[in-house]
């Protein structure tokens, strides 16, 4: 009678570690594309200027879609080529990482995902440059 009960409480554990780790293997795949495509119209019209950067890594994820490492900022940033004029946007970046010219940098609001990247003004450069020779 023992030995019963004892198989039922080994057969009871044995199911529930097997529920615990078929739930755990049941993770959504689905993860937001940058670019915006998991934000509302409202928050499509919206960005935010998040500074002059410049970028130290562009590694390509597959299918237009880029990692972005931006100095000053510790955390990884997305951007996708299939915006609006990404080609043309990931050109400017690579060629400010190139040269150490920031560009501005623009994201979508409470997100990693870059928006827009444009040159940076005149005005922009000489801070820049008057920031690099202090830090020497």
């Amino acid at each position: 009678m023992k030995t019963t009960y004892l198989n039922l409480i080994l057969k009871g554990i044995l199911i529930s570690f097997l529920s615990i780790a078929m739930l755990s293997c049941n993770k959504e795949t689905d993860s937001p594309v940058p670019g915006g495509d998991h934000l509302t119209p409202e928050e499509i019209k919206e960005f935010t200027f998040l500074g002059l950067t410049v970028p130290f890594l562009i590694q390509e994820e597959g299918d237009g879609i880029y990692t972005l490492g931006l100095s000053p900022h510790a955390r990884p940033f997305t951007f996708s080529e299939r915006l609006l004029g990404g080609t043309t946007q990931l050109k400017l970046l690579k060629t400010s990482r190139e040269t150490d010219i920031p560009v501005r940098v623009y994201v979508y609001p409470n997100t990693n995902d870059l928006r827009w990247v444009e040159q940076a003004t005149e005005e922009d450069l000489k801070m820049y440059e008057a920031g690099k020779q202090q830090s020497k």
